[in-house]
């Protein structure tokens, strides 16, 4: 295809490899882009393939205002990896292209297309911005998107932009690191209105927004795979307690990183991993993604006590203070490896009372006790205990998984 110049001054603009126009002006030179080059499939397919051209026009105003805002230009340069690396590394074309609903619809907020600019700070940053009806030019990146609260009220209000930002990536790390970003994107995950909540402490110390995010897989997720996330929850009682209300909250808390330690560490009586002399060896408790043993269906890790050497004395436990206001039955399922033996023991207590305990050896098995005669604040504690079995040859492995209080 040839095309044809407005003038004939003799300069000479090379839209691609040997693909070239002439021109008399700029002003002319934006005319063509804007009402030919933008618009010819042929054309733009040549130029969003050609890597050396393409970081040129990117870094072009004129030219990015007219390709951002052209369906046809912007098919041929969602599609085109060499086309996208160009553009997301670009503030110019990220400007224009998070400013126009045709081009953030045209590489949407999946596939390779729209990996490009998830990948780079500064393009997720602006491109969030744009879906959110902010302007994109205020954002140099989303660092700056994360600290502001006018922003994130948008971002997090937004399914589309939470959608683009995601719960792993530079977008989402950003926001997980700072505490009024992360309550509000946790907020508008669980379907609340982030504005109600200034930050994730204030989410924390909701009973209403706990409720709300402890029932949200995608919100949960959000929560334990952020730090600053889990020391506020971790740090709450309230928000604490409605974790293991979730159906999401063991499975969503131990298996973050580090999120999943964070809670641990804080909120149980022993800092995981714990390791522990026992008189007849030792005693590890972990949490363990499947690697020492298989989990049960979908969950993603199991609370693991690794039991080396049997003596009568062993004991090895861990604690959580929960409100069991409005639960009347702890369910959690459990599983021993190791000697069949009825006197090496895992087990519950809460403030002390035996509310469970099982001996030998056994697979997966789902476990519901009836906590309804407690109410308040109590200390939940899961254990090992040996009732005077001495074999220091002998070890035992007991499993907790999907701890939850219905």
């Amino acid at each position: 295809m040839v095309l044809s110049p407005l003038g004939g001054s003799g300069k000479t603009y090379r839209l691609a490899n040997n693909l070239t126009i002439d021109y008399q002006d700029v002003g002319e030179l934006e005319t063509l882009w804007t009402n030919q080059v933008v618009s010819d499939k042929e054309v733009m397919q040549i130029i969003a393939a050609s890597a050396e051209t393409m970081e040129l026009h990117a870094q072009t105003p004129f030219v990015m205002d007219a390709v951002s805002t052209s369906q046809t230009a912007m098919d041929a340069v969602s599609t085109s990896s060499t086309a996208m690396d160009a553009v997301s590394t670009s503030q110019t074309a990220m400007d224009a292209v998070s400013t126009s609903s045709t081009a953030r619809d045209a590489i949407g907020t999946d596939g390779a297309d729209f990996d490009a600019i998830a990948a780079v700070p500064m393009a997720i940053g602006k491109f969030a911005a744009g879906i959110a009806g902010l302007n994109p030019t205020t954002y140099a990146d989303i660092d700056a998107v994360a600290s502001s609260q006018t922003a994130m009220d948008a971002v997090s209000t937004s399914s589309t932009a939470r959608d683009a930002i995601g719960t792993d990536g530079v977008g989402f790390d950003a926001i997980a690191a700072v505490p009024m970003a992360i309550g509000k994107f946790a907020a508008g995950i669980a379907g609340l209105n982030p504005t109600t909540y200034a930050d994730i402490d204030a989410v924390a110390s909701s009973q209403t927004a706990m409720d709300a995010v402890s029932t949200s897989s995608t919100a949960m997720d959000a929560v334990s795979t952020s730090s600053t996330a889990m020391d506020a929850v971790s740090a709450s009682l309230l928000a604490y307690s409605a974790v293991f209300k979730s159906d999401h909250s063991v499975s969503s808390l131990w298996a973050s990183t580090p999120g999943a330690k964070t809670i641990l560490q804080n909120s149980g009586n022993k800092s995981l991993p714990f390791n522990t002399s026992t008189p007849g060896g030792d005693a590890n408790i972990t949490v363990d993604d499947g690697s020492s043993s298989g989990l049960p269906g979908s969950t993603a890790h199991q609370l693991h006590f690794d039991i080396n050497g049997a003596d009568g004395d062993d004991y090895v436990s861990i604690t959580f203070s929960l409100d069991l206001s409005g639960s009347d039955t702890l369910e959690l399922k459990e599983k021993a490896e190791g000697l069949d033996q009825d006197r090496m023991k895992l087990g519950v207590k809460i403030d002390g009372t035996q509310v469970f305990e099982i001996g030998g050896t056994h697979g997966y098995t789902t476990r519901s006790l009836d906590i309804s005669t407690f109410n308040g604040t109590h200390d939940v504690e899961f254990y090992h205990d040996n009732n005077n079995y001495t074999d220091d040859t002998i070890d035992n492995q007991f499993y907790i998984a999907d701890i939850d209080l219905i």
